[in-house]
């Protein structure tokens, strides 16, 4: 393992919070009117997971916060939550970083882009 993704690991190691993780977990869980042990929600879990560490700098999760603001787009995650999976986020964000503001805008582009594509249908 290259000593840059030790490093990561041991910076989300330390950071990690599992009452937060847990409680955004439970949030997106009921934003999707599913069960909380549900595939769909440990999918989105791990992207989270995945976006934490390209934060903390691991070199094999360079695209994880564009995945994981498709997965919140195609899933109609609300802002609300895609707010919360942020603020997650900004718990492993170094300073002059981007990549969370990145995720939180994409994913509410991506979300609103969804919301519109019926009306614009209708309309063409």
């Amino acid at each position: 393992m290259l000593p840059i993704n030790k490093h990561a690991l041991a910076r989300y190691n330390g950071l990690f919070d599992n009452q937060k993780y847990q409680s955004l977990a439970r949030s997106i869980a009921d934003d999707l009117h599913i069960e909380r042990d549900t595939t769909h929600v440990a999918d989105l879990m791990n992207a989270v997971t995945d976006t934490a560490l390209l934060l903390c700098q691991h070199s094999h999760y360079k695209d994880a916060a564009v995945r994981l603001a498709i997965l919140c787009g195609q899933s109609g995650i609300s802002v609300a939550t895609i707010d919360r999976i942020h603020i997650y986020l900004l718990i492993y964000q170094r300073f002059g970083e981007a990549s969370a503001d990145d995720f939180m805008l994409t994913a509410k582009a991506l979300l609103k882009a969804h919301e519109l594509s019926d009306p614009l249908k209708a309309a063409v």
